[in-house]
This record gives structure tokens, C-alpha cells and sequence, in this order.
């Protein structure tokens, strides 16, 4: 049944001849699993890109041996044959398989469910989602995360960003949406698909209230798609609020205003510009000068006036980024801790700066604890 649906196929299309000449072979030597990376392999090919077409294939074809092949890859063959097909199919077919498999492989049934979770949550039928994703949750942290296959904690966070995309948790969308791309080979997504990732954080990171540092993004490859785009401002952006460059700022305002205005409309994304300017400015300047007037932070963060500066700083304070007193009398704080942060090349040498300054004031405090202990010792004899 199986050699005749695939003779059919070579006479329905004479393009696909050579790939099911090969499945033929494979499957009457029963090489299963070199049929599996076979199938793999062609599911992603453009000229089988017909959801229905590959659908049609595991009905009449992998269906005949898939008990025989590894199910946590059946599970992969059908989340990218299920990715090219309408989202209310592309759902019943994920939970279907996933049925099948779930008695013999979990993991393959959670890829499953959570990829039929990313097209119910485009259905908008999002608490039937939230289900599937909570039970993928749990099974993700009941489990040694080592044990679990990349693409199985990959399809988790994918499904949970979508999910919190959908509910405007720009903080936990952020975060997740990073480690999803830490768990994906990104340069193999389609320019389109990594655009789309890298603008979304983008809009997410900016609009977040507790996210105040976008180096693990912005040193992210699949920024780069962003920056070649026509919202390569957003990546302009993002790297200017890093570093708290308001001139920067002020140019991609007058600009792209009006996108800015879209997307981040009466958010007040300039006093977050502010609070990254202060960690930007903190972090560049050396541990143990860290003591710093209103004065200098004013100018550093163009807050309106001196007075504005407190407000800033009880900000910085309650949202966790630095640790410190201030002193209203003097108008200083001193800042003994500031929140750690992902560091760019830049950053980086300038760390070293500090280090080596350090190093510096560590030896010249030891010479002269050295020279006081010597000096204590010549009056000891005398």
C-alpha cells in the first residue's frame, strides 16, 4: 500500500522522482531510521514546502512504519509538516499525533502539544493553549533540563512567548523569547521569521519595566536581520538606550517618530532612557569613585533640573538596579552595588580599565601598609 501510494506520486509528479526513489529503497531494506533522516531532511526541502502534500505523505506513507521509527522524530517531521498547513488543522493534526505517541515518548507528545499550542493561541483560543502549555511546563521542570532533547525546550519557550506576547507581559516575553533563541539555531530560520523575533523583543525590551539592560539581545546574531531592515531604527534604538546616548535618541525621535509614537505610544520610555543612562554612567566609572553628586548625575541623565535627580534615584533604588545611600544634605549618593548586566565589546575593555585601576590602588595601599609596618618595626628596636 505504502509502494503504491509512492509510485503514484512519481507519476503525479515527475520532479519528486529521485527523493521517492530513495524512500522506496530505504523502506524495503526496513532501514527505518535512515528513512527517518531521510524525511527529516525533506519535509524542509522548498519543493515539498505543501503542508497538504506532506500531510497526504504521513497519512498514506509514514503512518505504515512509524512504530518502528524514533518518535521524538516523528514528533519533529510533524511539527515543520504542521507549521505549512491553516492553524485549526495544523492544531487537530499536532494533538492527534501527539496522542499516538504519548504512551511510548513524552517528549515527543509535549513537542507535540506545545506546537498545537502556538496555533491555538493564533486561534484566540488561548486558555485551551494555556493548558497545554502549563502541562509542558511542569513536565520541563519535574525533568533534569540535560535529559530533555534541545527541540523539546526550544518548543516550550517558543510556546510560552507566544502566549505571553499574546498577554502584553513584555518582561516575561523578553526573557523567555531570549531563551528560545539560545535553544535555536537561528541562521537556519528564515530571514523573515528572525526578523519578526528580533523586532518583537525589540518593541518588548523597550516597553518592559524591569528589563534595564539589552546587551544579551543586542549582541544577539539575529539582531543583524533587524538592522537590515526597514525597522533597522528599532536596533538603533535598543543600543542607544544601552548606553544612555540622548543625542542618539533625540536624532531617531525626529526621524521616526511616528513609529516610535505606534509602537510605544504614551509610554514613558524617555525616563527609562534616563534609569539606563544612570546604570550606563555608574558602571563606567571606576568602584571606588562610585560617591557621586546630584550635579554630575543631572548632567549625565538631562533630567530637568537637580531635583529631578532624587526622584530618578529612589526609582533606581526601588526597582533593585543599584544599592546605595544618599545624601540629601550634600546632594550625593554613594553607590556600593549596581545591578549586573550582559557587556558588549566596549563595555568590556572598560571593565578591564577598572581592573587594572584597581589592581593599581591595591598595590599602593599595600606599599603603604608595608612602609607603616616597616616603620613601626625601626621604633620597636630603637
Amino acid at each position: 500500500m505504502a509502494i503504491t501510494y509512492l509510485e503514484g506520486l512519481k507519476g503525479n509528479f515527475p520532479a519528486f522522482t529521485e527523493d521517492v526513489d530513495q524512500m522506496v529503497t530505504l523502506y524495503n531494506k526496513k532501514h527505518w531510521h535512515e528513512l527517518t533522516e531521510f524525511l527529516l531532511v525533506l519535509v524542509d526541502k522548498e519543493a515539498w514546502a505543501n503542508g497538504a502534500a506532506q500531510l497526504d505523505l504521513y497519512q498514506n506513507f509514514i503512518r505504515s512504519f512509524e512504530s518502528k521509527m524514533n518518535l521524538f522524530s516523528l514528533g519533529k517531521i510533524m511539527v515543520s509538516v504542521t507549521q505549512k498547513l491553516p492553524h485549526e488543522q495544523a492544531a487537530a493534526v499536532c494533538c492527534e499525533v501527539a496522542d499516538t505517541v504519548k504512551k511510548n515518548n513524552l517528549q515527543a507528545y509535549f513537542l507535540l502539544k506545545t506546537e498545537a499550542a502556538t496555533h491555538k493561541i493564533e486561534l484566540n483560543e488561548v486558555l485551551v493553549a494555556k493548558g497545554f502549555i502549563e502541562e509542558a511546563t511542569t513536565y520541563l521542570s519535574n525533568n533534569d533540563v540535560s535529559t530533555l532533547e534541545v527541540d523539546l525546550r526550544a518548543n516550550i519557550y517558543k510556546s510560552q512567548s507566544c502566549l505571553l506576547k499574546k498577554e502584553a507581559k513584555y518582561d516575561e516575553f523578553y526573557k523567555t523569547s531570549l531563551l528560545y533563541i539560545a535553544h535555536v539555531k537561528t541562521e537556519l530560520l528564515p530571514e523573515s521569521v528572525q526578523e519578526a523575533i528580533a523586532f518583537e523583543v525589540g518593541i518588548a525590551a523597550v516597553l518592559s519595566k524591569s528589563i534595564h539592560n539589552f546587551g544579551e539581545l543586542i549582541h544577539h546574531p539575529i539582531i543583524e536581520t533587524l538592522k537590515k531592515s526597514n525597522n533597522a531604527w528599532l536596533a538603533e534604538l535598543l543600543s542607544c538606550f544601552n548606553v544612555g546616548n540622548f543625542d542618539a535618541y533625540s536624532e531617531l525621535a525626529k526621524q521616526h517618530g511616528k513609529s516610535m509614537e505606534q509602537y510605544f505610544g504614551s509610554s514613558n520610555i524617555f525616563q527609562k532612557l534616563q534609569l539606563m543612562a544612570l546604570l550606563h554612567f555608574l558602571f563606567s566609572t571606576p568602584v571606588y569613585e562610585r560617591t557621586l553628586s546630584f550635579a554630575s548625575i543631572h548632567e549625565k541623565c538631562k533630567t530637568e533640573s537637580i531635583k529631578d535627580v532624587e526622584p530618578l534615584l529612589l526609582r533606581a533604588l526601588a526597582l533593585g538596579l543599584i544599592r546605595g545611600s544618599i545624601d540629601e544634605v550634600d546632594q550625593v549618593i554613594e553607590v556600593t552595588w549596581i545591578a549586573a548586566r550582559a557587556l558588549g565589546k566596549s563595555e568590556v575593555a572598560d571593565l578591564v580599565q577598572h581592573v587594572k585601576a584597581w589592581g593599581k590602588q591595591v598595590q599602593l595601599v599595600l606599599s603603604e601598609t608595608s612602609s607603616t609596618l616597616q616603620q613601626h618595626e625601626d621604633q620597636d628596636r630603637s
